[in-house]
């Protein structure tokens, strides 16, 4: 089955925005995300990916957000991004060719977090509603 390009710019974000909470720290992270788009044929199953966090990214996270084709579009905004304690949480708009808005929000607890982001993606006119669980590890320094 092939996934929707939004869906792969909506993991990139999620996966940069982490970076920007206050509570994340560097090192390698084990994160594993459950996908649910409502009307598709089959499940998606469960994903993981490990991503390593650098002193430098943990300090500017700017430079965290992927671009362009392999991962978020720079038509895409993140709005309203708020860390309160523990807690961060945002919204976003995608505008062209992979239109999408959302929320969503994470929480940290030393060396893990958990969260979620809904999502609704344009496809031709029509709304396709999607949403995602985070769950997330440190796994340790980075090897590389």
């Amino acid at each position: 089955m092939r996934y929707p390009a939004a869906l792969i710019c909506a993991a990139a974000l999620s996966s940069s925005l982490l970076a920007q909470g206050a509570a994340r720290r560097d090192g390698n992270w084990q994160i594993n995300l459950e996908i649910d788009i409502p009307g598709l044929p089959q499940a998606m199953p469960p994903m993981s990916v490990m991503q390593c966090i650098t002193k430098e990214q943990a300090k500017d996270p700017t430079k965290m957000i992927p671009q362009g084709a392999a991962g978020l579009s720079p038509d895409c905004k993140v709005l309203d991004m708020k860390t309160e304690g523990n807690r961060t949480s945002w919204s976003m708009k995608c505008e062209g060719q992979n239109a999408m808005s959302g929320s969503g929000e994470f929480t940290f607890s030393g060396e893990t977090y958990t969260g979620s982001m809904k999502l609704e993606m344009d496809r031709g006119g029509q709304p396709m509603p999607m949403s995602v669980k985070y769950s997330a590890k440190r796994m340790g320094e980075c090897t590389q």
